[in-house]
C-alpha cells in the first residue's frame, strides 16, 4: 500500500472554508491574501470579508518599519481587494482616514470605531467630512468608543452638540452606542445647545449614550425617537448640586414630573439602563417615577448612589414601588448603594435583613453593610452574578466574591478603617480582570509589609494584578502606606501598570528618590505619570456666619472657632443683602477630583437684582466666592484682604427697576424677544413653545470681543432678574469673565441696549496690588 500526503491546497474549497472558519478574519486575510490563486480566492470569499475585524492592528503610534510593512499591506493591497464585501467593519478611530482611502465600501452597514480621539470628533462627524459624503445613507449601526491616550483632560464642550448632530447626518442609522470614557466629565447639559424642536432620528431603536444629568434623559424620551425600544444612558448626575460658582433657585423636581408624566415613549421601552456617577438626593421623587410609567419592560439594569434617604433601598422597597409596575420584566440587574442614612438605634438591619428582601422575591444578591458614628449608616447591595464593567465603590467591609466583567474600581474607606494586604489579596481574587484602579484611604495600614524581612515563604502571597493598566491613588485621601503597597513587589506585582496617579512626594519618599530597586520592576512600563499638586489644609466653619451689618474688612469676625481640616479646594462665600444691609458667609472645602482650576486663587465676583416672592419686592444681593487650593488659604487674613481689595456697586434698582416687570401670562409672539447667538460655550435655544421670558448673557471678556447670547429659552423657573459678575484670576492677576445677563418678559427687552444699561449701572473691580501686599507673607 503507498503512503499517500494530502496538503492543504489539495483540500475542496468547501472544506478549506468550514477550517478557516475557525481563525480570526484577519489572521486569514493578512496569512493567506497573496499566497496562490487557490488560497486567495479563499481567503477573499464573502464569509471571511463580509465581516472584517482590524482590531489586532499594531497602533499607529509603533513608529517602527515592521508595523509600517504591516499597515501597508493592509491598506494597501487588502482592504482595496475586499472593500465591495465589507458589510461590517471594526477598527481603531486612529487607522479611520486610511480605510477610507482604500475603497468605497458601498455595501458597509456597520461600523465600530474603537478608541477614537476627541481632536478627531469633530472632523470625522460633521456635515463637510469625507465620511458623511460617504456613509450619510449607508450607516445603521455606528459604535464609536471616545477616548484619549492621555486621561485626567477636560472634555471638548463640542461633544454633546455632535452626539446629535449624526441623527441628522445618519440618515439611516438604527443602533447607536456613543460612549465617552469615563474618565472624562462632562461641562454642560444637552438642554444647553438644544431647542425643543430640534429633530431627532425617528429611526432609531437601540441607543447608547453618555449624557450630562436626568433632564438630558427626558429629552431622549420625549417622543422624538419614536422606535426606541432599547435604551442605555450613562449620567453624570441626576443634577448636579455642587457648583458652589452659580447657584439658583430652581423647582427641578416639579419641572422634571410635569416632563415625566407626558412621555409616550416610556410605554415602547423593553430595555432600560441606567448609570449615574455621582450620588444623588433624587431617587424617590424622579427616578421611581420615571421607572413606573415603564411598565413594559423586560429587561432593566439600575446602577445608583442614593444618599440621605431615611432606609435603605431594599428589595421590599423595589418591589412594592417599581418592580411591580413591570409585568413583563424578567431580567432586574441592579448595583445600589444607600448612604448617609440615618438608622433607628434599636433596629439595625443586618446585611442578612437586607439580603432577604431580595431572595424571597427571587433574585440572587450579595450586600454589606457599614455603620459609622451617630447611627449614620451604608448600604451596598448588587445582583448576582455580577455583568457591569463598573460596581459602586467599595468598603473594607465588601465580602469579595467573582466580578469577572469588573475593569473599573474604586476602593474608599471614611471611618479609620484600613485596607490590609490580605483584603487587598481578596481584591485581585475578586477582580482578576481589573484594569482601573482608585484608592482612597487616609488611615494607614497596620502592618506594612515592606519593612518587614519577607521570608521565602512568604513569597506565596504577593499579590498580582495581572491586567492592571491604570492606577490612581486620590490625591486628597490616600496614605502613603498604599503607594508603598502597590509600588513594591515584595508585596505587589504590576506587569501591565502604564498609567500612575500619585503625589510626587509621596513617589519620592516610596521610590527613595528614583533609587529604590524594589519599586523598579512595577514602574518598568510607565508611559504616563499625573504628579499631584498637595493640595493644602482649608479652615471650614461649621453653620457660617450671620451677620446683622454690612461686613467690611475691618468688621471680619474671628475665625476662632472653625476648625482645620484636609481639604481639597478651599473656598468662602460671602453675600451682601443690600436691602436690609446684613451679610452672611461661608468658609468651607470640597473634598473632590472632579473639578479643574486654571489658577489656584479665583474670586467670581456679582452684582444682581432679582424678582422674588411672587412679585412682592426686588432683591438686590451683591456676593463674591473666593476659591483657593494652597495651605489654608481660605483663613481670616484672606477674607480681609479681598474685602479691602474687592468694590461692587450697583444702581440697579434706581435705573434699571421698569425692566423686570412682570407680564402674565407671557405671550412669547408679542414679547419679540432678540435670537442671537455668537458664544463659543453653550448657548439655550429659543423655543417659543415653553418660553416664559427673553433672556441674554454678554461677555466682554477679553476686550473688544463681545459674545452674546440672545434668547427665549426653554420653560424654566428662572425670575426675572439682572445681573452683573467677573471672575478674577489671582495668580495671573488678569480678568477671565465680565458677563451681563438680563432675564425679562418686556417686549424685545432683551436687547444690547439694555445689556448697556447693566454694565453702566454696575462696577465691580479688584486691586490685585493692595491684594498681594500682605497675601503671601500670611499664606505662608
Amino acid at each position: 500500500m503507498n503512503d499517500s500526503t494530502v496538503g492543504i491546497l489539495d483540500l475542496p474549497d468547501e472544506i478549506l472554508l468550514t477550517i478557516l472558519k475557525n481563525l480570526n478574519n484577519y489572521d486569514v486575510l493578512y496569512s493567506l491574501m497573496g499566497i496562490n490563486k487557490k488560497l486567495d480566492n479563499v481567503a477573499c470569499d464573502i464569509k471571511f470579508t463580509r465581516n472584517v475585524d482590524l482590531m489586532m492592528l499594531p497602533s499607529s503610534r509603533a513608529n517602527d518599519w515592521k508595523t509600517s510593512v504591516i499597515l501597508d499591506r493592509v491598506f494597501m493591497r487588502i482592504l482595496p481587494r475586499i472593500h465591495e464585501n465589507v458589510e461590517c467593519l471594526t477598527i481603531q478611530g486612529c487607522f479611520l482616514q486610511r480605510v477610507l482611502l482604500a475603497g468605497n465600501y458601498r455595501n458597509l452597514r456597520k461600523l465600530t470605531l474603537i478608541n477614537l480621539e476627541f481632536k478627531m470628533v469633530s472632523d470625522v462627524f460633521n456635515e463637510n467630512s469625507s465620511f458623511i459624503h460617504t456613509f450619510k445613507h449607508q450607516i445603521s449601526d455606528l459604535v464609536v468608543t471616545i477616548s484619549d491616550p492621555i486621561t485626567n483632560k477636560p472634555i471638548e464642550n463640542l461633544l454633546i452638540p455632535i452626539d446629535f448632530k449624526i441623527f441628522a447626518l445618519l440618515t439611516n442609522l438604527k443602533y447607536l452606542d456613543w460612549d465617552i470614557d469615563d474618565t472624562y466629565s462632562l461641562q454642560e447639559s444637552l438642554l444647553d445647545v438644544l431647542s425643543s424642536n430640534a429633530c431627532f432620528s425617528s429611526n432609531i431603536v437601540h441607543l447608547q449614550i453618555r449624557m450630562h444629568n436626568f433632564d438630558d434623559c427626558l429629552c431622549l424620551l420625549d417622543g422624538r425617537l419614536s422606535q426606541l425600544h432599547t435604551f442605555i444612558i450613562t449620567l453624570d448626575y441626576i443634577y448636579d448640586t455642587m457648583n458652589i460658582m452659580d447657584r439658583r433657585s430652581l423647582n427641578i423636581s416639579h419641572d422634571s414630573l410635569m416632563i415625566i408624566n407626558n412621555l409616550n415613549t416610556l410605554l415602547k421601552l423593553n430595555c432600560f439602563s441606567l448609570y449615574v456617577r455621582f450620588s444623588t438626593y433624587e431617587f424617590d421623587s424622579l427616578v421611581v417615577p420615571l421607572l413606573r410609567r415603564m411598565s413594559n419592560l423586560e429587561k432593566l439594569t439600575l446602577s445608583l448612589h442614593v444618599s440621605k434617604r431615611n432606609s435603605f433601598i431594599d428589595g421590599t422597597y423595589l418591589h412594592n414601588y417599581v418592580l411591580n409596575q413591570m409585568s413583563h420584566l424578567h431580567t432586574f440587574i441592579f448595583d445600589i448603594v444607600t448612604d448617609f442614612v440615618r438608622i433607628n438605634q434599636e433596629f439595625k438591619p443586618s446585611s442578612d435583613d437586607i439580603r432577604c428582601t431580595f431572595i424571597e422575591r427571587g433574585h440572587d444578591v450579595d450586600c454589606y453593610i457599614d455603620y459609622y458614628h451617630y447611627n449614620i449608616g451604608r448600604c451596598h447591595v448588587y445582583s448576582l452574578p455580577f455583568n457591569m464593567k463598573h460596581i459602586r465603590y467599595i468598603t473594607h467591609s465588601f465580602p469579595g466574591g467573582m466580578f469577572m466583567n469588573v475593569r473599573i474600581l474604586l476602593m474608599c474607606d471614611i471611618d479609620n478603617n484600613s485596607f490590609e494586604h490580605d483584603f487587598f489579596a481578596r481584591i485581585s481574587r475578586s477582580f482578576p480582570l481589573l484594569s482601573n484602579l482608585t484608592i482612597a484611604n487616609t488611615t494607614p495600614q497596620n502592618k506594612n509589609r515592606s519593612q518587614q524581612l519577607v521570608k521565602p515563604e512568604q513569597t506565596s502571597s504577593i499579590i498580582e494584578y495581572s491586567h492592571l493598566d491604570e492606577l490612581i491613588f486620590s490625591p486628597v485621601s490616600t496614605h502613603i502606606d498604599y503607594v508603598e503597597e502597590f509600588l513594591c513587589n515584595l508585596n505587589t506585582r504590576l506587569p501591565c501598570l502604564s498609567k500612575f496617579h500619585v503625589k510626587y512626594e509621596h513617589l519620592v519618599t516610596v521610590t527613595e528618590n528614583f533609587t529604590r530597586n524594589t519599586t523598579r520592576m512595577n514602574c518598568a512600563k510607565l508611559k504616563y505619570v499625573n504628579f499631584y499638586r498637595e493640595l493644602g489644609i482649608c479652615y471650614i466653619c461649621e453653620g457660617g456666619f450671620t451677620l446683622n451689618y454690612t461686613v467690611t474688612s475691618d468688621t471680619v469676625p474671628s475665625f476662632s472657632k472653625c476648625q482645620l481640616v484636609n481639604g481639597g479646594i478651599c473656598w468662602i462665600t460671602v453675600i451682601w443683602n443690600q436691602n436690609n444691609h446684613t451679610s452672611s458667609f461661608l468658609v468651607d472645602s470640597i473634598n473632590t477630583l472632579s473639578v479643574n482650576y486654571t489658577s489656584e486663587h479665583i474670586i467670581m465676583a456679582s452684582a444682581d437684582m432679582t424678582v422674588v416672592h411672587q412679585h412682592e419686592f426686588l432683591q438686590v444681593n451683591h456676593s463674591f466666592g473666593y476659591v483657593c487650593l494652597s495651605n489654608k488659604c481660605n483663613n481670616e487674613m484672606s477674607l480681609k484682604q479681598i474685602l479691602h481689595s474687592l468694590v461692587i456697586e450697583d444702581k440697579f434698582a434706581h435705573e434699571l427697576t421698569p425692566l423686570l416687570e412682570i407680564i402674565s401670562p407671557f405671550d412669547t409672539h408679542s414679547a419679540a424677544c432678540y435670537d442671537f447667538n455668537n458664544y463659543t460655550v453653550g448657548c439655550a435655544s429659543t423655543d417659543l413653545d415653553t418660553c416664559q421670558r427673553c433672556q441674554i448673557s454678554v461677555d466682554r471678556e477679553p476686550p473688544p470681543s463681545q459674545q452674546i447670547c440672545a434668547t427665549c429659552p426653554y420653560y424654566s423657573e428662572d425670575p426675572n432678574s439682572i445681573s452683573r459678575q467677573i471672575m478674577f484670576l489671582l495668580d495671573s492677576r488678569t480678568q477671565s469673565q465680565n458677563i451681563a445677563k438680563i432675564n425679562c418678559q418686556l417686549k424685545a427687552c432683551n436687547s444690547i441696549d439694555n445689556i448697556n444699561r447693566v454694565y453702566k449701572t454696575s462696577k465691580i473691580t479688584f486691586d490685585f496690588g493692595e491684594f498681594f501686599k500682605n497675601f503671601w507673607y500670611n499664606n505662608l
